[in-house]
């Protein structure tokens, strides 16, 4: 368990300023390009942290402006957050305060193109001279306050109590009586706690457990439906460290109920199909260090994973896609299994590790979102399938249950740093395998594939290739990433055809047969630092100005430059 604390402050104080704008550069396809100035990216980030005797406090600001590099999808949001602590003189050992973060943001909401000669234009035409475009502008305020007391007791133990209020309000920007309105299409809060004991003794020992709890709230008129939840756990894990030898052994007893329903952490135990309301879930891990620089490492954990509110009961159209509701959606579960062996190289200066690890996770009732037809049950449908009408009630996406399904796959890294002369590198390599596929072996499911070949689940890649590399010279920096991935080979069948004479997503079947190499992306970094405090960063993202998209009618940022200033680094 990896448990991250922020850095406090210093008594002196600190302040950082940071200051980032940037341009995007002209698509390589001119029929792309839907601007007259080209857009721009403006940011500032403020911070400023300071402790005194027994308190301590920090605060930070942080704007963001674009109109996007796709016709309509700007991002504009402002964040305010801080944290406040105190340490009493008389209660050496005990830690209590409270952290806020505050967020509001007005932004358009791009889902699908206009076609793939006009990729960067939404669905509908430009929002700037067509009403009927599918660019969704949203309003939404994001609050959270985290209160927390933290007590080291005798003989090594420790208590943490941590709790969260966070609120979640969406909007359009215009009511129907002309005002501002973040509260329009749905408004969700969620009441958190959290109470966790730890104990260590004799260097080797170590037990954390805990009890957390959670009650969501939804209040939504014509988005979700009003809805509420609960979420109560219990969890331990033991932990033994020796010279050589490590095994962490945890369980967690997990308790959902969403509205009236009956609990989705329904158990049955053993097998007795006497179902009792909590599920419960184990996890082990084991190392051992074969030698010095040799390490073995082994895992199994289990996992279940609850429906969202959204996926249950999200019924809307948003960017020209029709949504539908599934409540009798039921809970995904599954188990991940890992073996991997990390060895260290050391050659004068220079330092270095390979790690190499295979994998496999398997699920039931692995949820993901379907295109289809959807007709809600009891509905008699006296329309053509084939008719603009049929497919404007009918068609659209629903989150399903979509049976068994695994992953294998093997993950490779190799990281090293050291020095050529008077500079110092740093470099990371990544490349990740995957063979993810249905064992879901229902015709009408199978179906939906577009590609029946394979067997890979939709919406995957194989192939996954990473690289970074940074050579600094005294106050001087230069760097260079690169990152890769397959051909998606499978994807919603229905998106490469026409529906009652209508394509889904036009030139996306011819546009996907001109691109089957895979997204090959790289970017270049440099900078320089100086007089202790100051900055100055160069950032070119996508430098080669690739043409990619991560799903289908979804095409990524084409080349973009940024400057950054820095104070207080």
């Amino acid at each position: 368990m990896i448990s991250l604390n922020p850095k406090e402050p210093g008594r002196d104080g600190q302040l950082k300023v940071k200051l980032q704008t940037g341009i995007y550069g002209n698509p390589r396809r001119a029929s792309l390009k839907w601007w007259s100035s080209n857009p721009t990216i403006n940011m500032l980030n403020v911070y400023y942290g300071k402790r005194y005797d027994q308190v301590g406090f920090t605060i930070a600001g942080n704007g963001y402006f674009t109109k996007g590099y796709k016709d309509g999808e700007k991002e504009n949001r402002g964040r305010l957050s801080g944290r406040f602590f105190y340490n009493p003189n008389k209660a050496k050992k005990l830690k209590l305060g409270v952290a806020f973060n505050s967020q509001f943001e007005d932004v358009g909401r791009f889902i699908i193109w206009e076609s793939d000669s006009l990729g960067y234009t939404p669905l509908g035409g430009s929002p700037q001279t067509n009403p009927n475009s599918s660019i969704t502008i949203e309003n939404s305020i994001r609050l959270s306050v985290d209160p927390y007391l933290k007590y080291l007791g005798k003989d090594n133990t420790k208590h943490e109590l941590k709790g969260r209020y966070y609120l979640v309000s969406i909007g359009s920007p215009i009511s129907l009586d002309g005002a501002i309105s973040v509260f329009s299409a749905s408004k969700a809060e969620m009441y958190y706690g959290d109470y966790q004991f730890s104990k260590k003794w004799n260097k080797r020992h170590s037990i954390i457990s805990g009890v957390t709890s959670s009650a969501n709230r939804i209040n939504s008129v014509g988005l979700y439906g009003n809805h509420n939840s609960v979420n109560v756990a219990g969890y331990a894990q033991y932990d033994l460290k020796t010279e050589r030898f490590d095994a962490t052994v945890g369980m967690r007893l997990e308790y959902f109920r969403q509205d009236t329903q009956k609990p989705d952490s329904q158990f049955d135990l053993w097998s007795t199909k006497n179902d009792i309301p909590i599920y419960p879930v184990f996890r082990t891990a084991l190392h051992y260090a074969l030698a010095p620089n040799t390490h073995l490492r082994t895992s199994f954990g289990q996992g279940i994973r609850f429906p969202a509110v959204g996926e249950r009961f999200v019924s809307a159209q948003t960017g020209g896609v029709r949504i539908f509701s599934n409540p009798g959606l039921t809970p995904e579960k599954g188990w991940a299994a890992e073996v991997g062996a990390k060895q260290v190289f050391k050659v004068g200066e220079w330092k270095s590790f390979l790690d190499i690890s295979g994998f496999m996770n398997q699920y039931q009732n692995m949820i993901e979102f379907t295109f289809g037809s959807y007709v809600p049950e009891g509905t008699v449908i006296s329309i053509d399938p084939e008719s603009p009408t049929y497919f404007e009630n009918y068609i659209g996406f629903q989150a399903q249950n979509a049976g068994q399904t695994r992953i294998t796959g093997l993950e490779l890294s190799f990281n090293s740093q050291g020095k050529i002369k008077q500079v110092d590198v740093q470099s990371l390599i990544g490349y990740t395998y995957l063979n993810p596929v249905s064992l879901n072996t229902d015709a009408e499911y199978l179906n939906t594939f577009s590609d029946t070949i394979s067997g890979l689940l939709k919406y995957r890649f194989r192939h996954l290739v990473k690289l970074d590399v940074q050579g600094t010279y005294k106050n001087f920096y230069l760097g260079y990433s690169l990152r890769y991935n397959s051909y998606m080979h499978n994807i919603d069948k229905v998106f490469e055809a026409e529906i009652g004479g209508v394509e889904i997503l036009p030139g996306l079947l011819e546009y996907r047969a001109k691109n089957k190499g895979g997204s090959l992306i790289m970017d270049v970094r440099m900078g320089c630092h100086f007089k202790e405090k100051y900055g100055i960063n160069i950032l070119v993202n996508n430098f080669l100005n690739a043409e990619y998209s991560s799903r289908p009618g979804d095409i990524q940022p084409p080349r973009q430059f940024l400057v950054q200033l820095q104070y207080g680094i």
